[in-house]
């Protein structure tokens, strides 16, 4: 009987007292009114029948507003793309400018470069307008015609016949 009454308390010691045993047994008599009270709404639900015109109307609604929201998503993906483009093509385009107005620019500098050298007479020139040139020739003997002549026939002669 002690071994007994020594069991008993080790029990009572590990269950807590009746204080203990009460509330476990409260807090699981609350959790099955909540499992009882889930069952009954998903009886309701079942005694009542779904409305399949209904599901498919609120399925095809999610469908569509699935669809335009891709549809949208799409549409601003193309707007960003096209934004990209059209900033590279205004970039190249100012690149283009740029270089046209260099070589404007490098072009005009050698127009005025081309004039100033035009407009430049090297040293001799303007000495030469400003004093009279005088050209001396030598003088040639006179030469008639007879001795024209006479020098051609010598000239055969010194060839031979071939």
């Amino acid at each position: 009987m002690e071994n007994g009454a020594r069991v008993l308390r080790a029990l009572h010691a590990e269950v807590g007292g009746v204080e203990r045993v009460e509330r476990v047994v409260g807090e699981v008599r609350e959790r099955v009114a909540e499992v009882e009270d889930v069952a009954a709404v998903i009886g309701e639900v079942g005694a009542e029948g779904v409305d399949e015109g209904e599901v498919e109307e609120e399925l095809e609604e999610l469908e569509r507003a699935q669809r335009v929201e891709r549809e949208e998503a799409e549409k601003e993906a193309r707007r960003a793309e096209d934004e990209r483009k059209a900033e590279e093509v205004k970039r190249r385009l100012a690149l283009l400018d740029e270089a046209e107005r260099k070589r404007q620019e490098a072009r005009a500098k050698d127009e005025v470069k081309v004039e100033q050298e035009e407009k430049k007479e090297p040293p001799e020139v303007k000495e030469a307008d400003s004093q009279p040139i005088q050209i001396t020739l030598p003088e040639r003997p006179a030469v008639s015609a007879k001795s024209k002549v006479e020098d051609a026939q010598h000239e055969k002669e010194a060839i031979p016949a071939s």
